[in-house]
């Protein structure tokens, strides 16, 4: 199975609706306690037509040039014991057999295709409060689609700091967009250093 790990900064998925957070006191993890990246984002936000919070727990991850791999979020509304589990991934895969995930060794959870865009093909499940206790106790998460020959590429998330989030408090989403913004500016200059190099030793080559 191929096999993608790459930690990157959160974003709040343009197609997804989200739904509220209830918090699950009670469960501890020790991965709350490990140090090092906290790659979720918790973003609230209010219905107009129903006046409750939505809120929208997630993480993406994207390649060392920036390509999108995929993408996992929780969506869940106020006051309703519903909660979805929302999984993007880049379009081209096969459909009919779906995406699977799964936490750590536990069993591989099937979800469908729900709809394809440009960018990324999108998948909604809805799950109980079960999920969420898997998802705080677990230390990876593993998002599984297959390719037009049929072959399974693995995408690994990180679930540290993934109880912090859920249970703690929003943030802005102006501070997710300064993020984005960062870390875009930070790929560009990369990339620019990396052709900056190339073309020194070609010079250098001529010489």
């Amino acid at each position: 199975m191929a096999f993608f790990k790459k930690q990157t900064l959160t974003r709040l998925l343009p197609v997804l609706a989200p739904l509220f957070l209830v918090t699950s006191p009670g469960v501890s993890n020790a991965q709350d306690a490990a140090e090092g990246p906290k790659p979720w984002t918790k973003i609230c936000t209010q219905n107009k037509q129903t006046k409750k919070d939505i809120c929208l727990v997630s993480q993406e991850i994207r390649s060392a040039n920036g390509q999108f791999l995929a993408s996992v979020a929780v969506r869940e509304i106020d006051g309703d014991e519903n909660r979805s589990l929302l999984i993007s991934v880049p379009p081209g895969m096969l459909l009919q057999p779906g995406i699977q995930f799964k936490v750590d060794e536990n069993e591989p959870r099937p979800v469908k295709y729900g709809i394809c865009f440009q960018k990324y093909c999108y998948s909604e499940l809805p799950i109980k409060k079960d999920v969420i206790d898997e998802l705080k106790g677990g230390n990876n998460l593993t998002v599984t689609t297959f390719s037009q020959q049929g072959k399974a590429i693995g995408f690994e998330l990180t679930l540290t700091g993934f109880t912090a989030t859920y249970d703690g408090d929003p943030i802005d989403p102006a501070a997710v967009q300064a993020q984005r913004e960062k870390a875009q500016q930070e790929m560009a200059e990369k990339a620019q250093q990396a052709r900056d190099n190339l073309i020194k030793m070609q010079q250098e080559a001529t010489q």
